[in-house]
């Protein structure tokens, strides 16, 4: 049975990690449009570039100074018929080519409800990762940048973790037999379970590859830094962390 499905979550929460473990299970990540390497990402992005400026294009049209995800907003937006017309196609091509497909692009998520309305069978991975660890690797990455698109003030970095990972958490309410929602710190300590999950969510088309094989601490650095050191507002993210965890899979 053909299977499609979107990986998405914040950016900078393990995203493009999960994308390459995916491509070893046995998902087909892109048609040859691929988004690679780059600031932050030196392993590649694992993106479908065909998709990924269709929702920077909806995006910018929708926010213009927005850089295509520098987005405050948790409206759920919808494609226009060009857009549509150019999904279909795209979408319609890899059916044809391929029996389980998926692209990973963060910015899904502001586009997922209208994804879910045009192709009922979708199946969505979501991710998420603790604000500190975001919040740091987003400011590492903006120092690091030459390319202004990557900069980010350290205000809208924690008001973007929000706004992302409200989705999230409307995306799985609404769609809970559709959708499997991951602490990517849970995916790294408990690869098997989390592969079990997925598999289960694509009806046991993967084929077991070890995450471990492809993990590099020095890419992932996983201790937190202190909350003085970031943005406060620190009621609203405990408890949209307290709604994350209380909706992703568990591992008991």
């Amino acid at each position: 049975m053909h299977q499609m499905l979107c990986i998405t979550g914040m950016h900078r929460s393990g995203t493009s990690f999960i994308a390459s473990w995916m491509e070893h299970l046995g998902l087909v990540i892109h048609d040859g449009s691929y988004h690679g390497a780059g600031t932050g990402n030196v392993k590649g992005h694992f993106e479908d570039k065909e998709f990924v400026d269709i929702h920077i294009r909806g995006l910018k049209v929708r926010y213009p100074d927005s850089k295509g995800w520098h987005v405050f907003s948790t409206d759920k937006l919808s494609f226009t018929t060009e857009d549509m017309e150019i999904i279909d196609s795209l979408v319609q091509n890899r059916i044809k080519k391929y029996q389980l497909w998926g692209w990973k692009d963060p910015r899904s998520i502001f586009f997922l409800e209208d994804w879910k309305r045009l192709y009922p069978n979708l199946k969505a991975l979501l991710l998420w990762r603790p604000y500190n660890e975001v919040i740091r690797s987003l400011m590492a990455r903006s120092v690091a940048a030459s390319n202004d698109v990557y900069k980010v003030e350290v205000v809208n970095a924690s008001k973007m973790w929000m706004t992302y990972n409200r989705l999230v958490l409307d995306y799985k309410r609404n769609h809970p037999g559709d959708a499997v929602l991951f602490n990517i710190n849970d995916v790294v300590l408990n690869g098997e379970k989390t592969y079990s999950a997925i598999n289960d969510l694509l009806d046991q088309q993967l084929s077991y590859f070890d995450l471990m094989k492809i993990f590099d601490a020095r890419l992932f650095n996983m201790q937190p830094v202190s909350k003085a050191e970031i943005p406060a507002q620190n009621d609203t993210v405990e408890s949209l962390h307290h709604e994350l965890r209380s909706l992703s899979e568990t591992y008991s």
